[in-house]
């Protein structure tokens, strides 16, 4: 039994599989503008917009683009549709 242990941690594990190339990614350059991108960056690109209630928001964010549910469509979706029969 002592020598099959032996043999065993002896074996070193080789992969099938081998990759080509380095083992290590080269560090990535400086960063260049896209050449599609704009020339300048607008002056008010920088401004984030921070709102304290959804209110505040422009209304393409917070108003909705569907119909007002009536109260059997809100109580259908509820039940998980249990309530239809």
């Amino acid at each position: 039994m002592q020598s099959t242990g032996r043999l065993l941690s002896e074996h070193v594990h080789r992969p099938l599989i081998r990759f080509i190339g380095k083992r290590v990614w080269s560090s990535p350059g400086t960063g260049q503008p896209h050449p599609a991108g704009p020339a300048k960056q607008p002056p008010n690109a920088k401004h984030k917009s921070v709102f304290q209630h959804y209110w505040e928001a422009p209304p393409r964010l917070w108003n909705p683009r569907y119909h007002n549910l009536e109260q059997a469509e809100i109580d259908a979706i509820q039940s998980g549709g249990a309530s239809l029969h």
